[in-house]
C-alpha cells in the first residue's frame, strides 16, 4: 500500500481578503505576470498582492505558527475568476494553500504555480507597517470585499 502524498506546508487566509485584493488584478493578456494574485509566504505572515500596473493592493494575514522559508505562489487569473463566481454561491470562509514539493502547490484541489522573479516588488511601493496598522488594513480590505 502506498503512502498518500502529504503537504510539507499549509497556510490559510480569509477568502474575503483574497477577493478584495483580486480587484486590483490585471485582466490584460499582454501582462502575464500580473494575471492573478501573488501569494508571498514569509515567516510571520501571508501577503496577498495584485496589480494591474497602475493600482496595487497588498494585504497581510498572520500565520497561526511561524513558517520556515519564504515562498511565492501565483494564483492564476482563471482560478481567481472561479473563486469570485463562487463567492456568491458557497465559497469557504478561508482558503487553504498547500505545498507538496517545490513545483507542486494546491489551493484546495486546484493546482497553482510557484512564483518566479517576475512578481512585482511591492516592497518598493508599499512600506512595511506595524501590527496596529496591519490590523486596520485587514479590517478595511475585508470590509471592501463585502461591499464589492
Amino acid at each position: 500500500m502506498t503512502q498518500p502524498n502529504l503537504p510539507t506546508l499549509t497556510v490559510e487566509f480569509p477568502t474575503d481578503l483574497f477577493l478584495a485584493v483580486a480587484h486590483a488584478m490585471s485582466t490584460a493578456v499582454a501582462r502575464q505576470n500580473l494575471l492573478g494574485v501573488w501569494v508571498d509566504i514569509t515567516r510571520e505572515d501571508v501577503r496577498l498582492m495584485a496589480t494591474d500596473g497602475t493600482l496595487m493592493m497588498l494585504a497581510r494575514h498572520p500565520h497561526k505558527e511561524p513558517v520556515e522559508g519564504v515562498f511565492r505562489v501565483l494564483i492564476p487569473f482563471g482560478i481567481v475568476r472561479l473563486l469570485q463566481g463562487l463567492r456568491k454561491a458557497a465559497s469557504p470562509e478561508n482558503l487553504l494553500l498547500s505545498r507538496f514539493s517545490d513545483s507542486e502547490w494546491l489551493l484546495y484541489d486546484l493546482k497553482v504555480f510557484p512564483g518566479t522573479e517576475t512578481m512585482p516588488d511591492y516592497r518598493r511601493v508599499i512600506p512595511d507597517c506595524n501590527k496596529e496598522q496591519a490590523q486596520y488594513a485587514l479590517s478595511y480590505y475585508t470590509l471592501l470585499a463585502k461591499v464589492a
